[in-house]
């Protein structure tokens, strides 16, 4: 490192994590291609892959899918506690090599390596340390990144394969992640992806040849994350105008479930959150992103247009919309859902109390009925803002009672 002020980041990750678990208890296991389930039975899911298994799926899927593309695969059940007692012990070893790192999710740990000089002065020597620590003590494979910031020492490190290292700054680094395609990044939308793609553009260097209004004005809100993460790894992004920003709201549940009642029901408590904070501010909704991270800590996004329909207030065409957002994402996947999270793009309220900025789709005749829709409900809200400032933001829910008994006591904590 040449300064100590330099801003350099190290990312560390576990690659292939069920299936070492499963090869450190039988190192015949170690050359061989299999995956990790939840059962044998059709119906299990799978969980991870070995390293010698050239995949042509990916985790989360059923078994019976990986067995019609690989008949004779080899099965091994995973157990869940066997990989947390290593993560334990991974931890703590971590914590002595690396203090101040911080644990993410998919087996990953980060740190700041600013004022790091005086223990490791070469990164080449941290890095070797570390995989050779963790190969010696734990029987570990692990893989290192260094970048000039977070995001970018996270992706080097997914460049590196177990066993190896990678760390780049400035021209070099900017020409490794140049090269690194827009799906590998965070929590990007696959319309986006595909919007993009359309276009010849699925790198992040293709990406970069666009400004953020260019993608703001083409791609609408989920361009904004793909910005942020564009700054990210300039380790130069321009703080967001607050009026502007996405209205976001999340919600932890306290046990992962699949209930598509339980879920909805906490998808319309998020939603009163963020429609209430739009209220507040005077802004009006125009489009929503439903964000799932699920049980196998894979998080995806899904994203919609609000289009009111006939007689359609803001928050019965915002309800409607994320239970289809909702729906499309249970059918696709059958996992449970871990955490559920909610981000809504709104422009300045008109003071004529239109809906949206697609109100003009509406037909003539049902303009009226949908601003008197909206008029009352503007009025409801009003008076539950008052309650809420009074007693609490969850004093009050509002149309999901029916689904909470439906799906038993498991309500889980409140949205934040």
């Amino acid at each position: 490192m040449d300064s100590i002020s330099l801003s350099r980041h190290l990312a560390l990750r576990l690659p292939h994590l069920l299936a070492q678990v499963e090869m450190r208890l039988n190192p015949a296991l170690r050359e061989q291609a299999f995956v990790v389930a939840t059962g044998r039975e059709p119906r299990s899911q799978v969980l991870g892959l070995s390293p010698a298994l050239e995949a042509t799926g990916r985790p989360g899927e059923t078994l019976a899918a990986w067995l019609r593309r690989h008949p004779g695969l080899l099965v091994v059940e995973g157990r869940a506690e066997r990989v947390q007692a290593l993560l334990e012990a991974v931890r703590t070893r971590l914590a002595a090599l690396l203090p101040g790192a911080r644990e993410e999710r998919g087996a990953t740990f980060l740190l700041n390596l600013r004022g790091s000089t005086l223990l490791f002065p070469h990164e080449e020597g941290l890095a070797r340390h570390l995989l050779d620590s963790l190969s010696r003590e734990e029987g570990l494979l692990a893989a290192v990144g260094i970048g000039s910031s977070p995001l970018a020492a996270r992706l080097l490190c997914r460049r590196a394969r177990a066993g190896e290292w990678h760390a780049a700054q400035g021209e070099a680094e900017r020409s490794l992640l140049d090269g690194f395609p827009l799906a590998g990044l965070p929590e990007l939308s696959s319309s986006l992806l595909r919007a993009l793609g359309e276009v010849g553009v699925r790198t992040v260097g293709e990406a970069r040849t666009l400004s953020p209004s260019q993608l703001q004005r083409l791609y609408g809100m989920p361009a904004r994350r793909l910005s942020a993460l564009l700054g990210q790894l300039d380790d130069h992004g321009t703080a967001e105008d607050p009026t502007t920003a996405p209205l976001q709201a999340s919600q932890r549940l306290s046990a992962d479930s699949a209930d598509p009642a339980l879920l909805e029901s906490h998808l319309l408590e998020v939603l009163e959150v963020v429609l209430g904070r739009a209220r507040e501010a005077g802004r009006a909704p125009q489009s929503v992103e439903l964000t799932l991270l699920w049980n196998d800590g894979l998080r995806q996004t899904r994203h919609a247009r609000l289009r009111p329909q006939h007689e359609e207030s803001r928050r019965q065409c915002l309800r409607r919309t994320g239970r289809r957002l909702l729906g499309e994402a249970l059918d696709a996947r059958r996992l449970r859902v871990r955490e559920l999270s909610i981000s809504l793009d709104t422009e300045k309220d008109s003071s004529q109390l239109r809906l949206f900025a697609s109100a003009l789709s509406l037909a003539p005749l049902a303009r009226p009925l949908a601003r008197e829709a909206e008029s009352r409900e503007r009025l409801l809200d009003q008076a539950l803002l008052q309650l809420r400032r009074r007693w609490g933001p969850g004093s009050i829910s509002l149309g999901t009672g029916a689904l909470r008994l439906a799906s038993g006591p498991n309500s889980g904590p409140r949205a934040a």
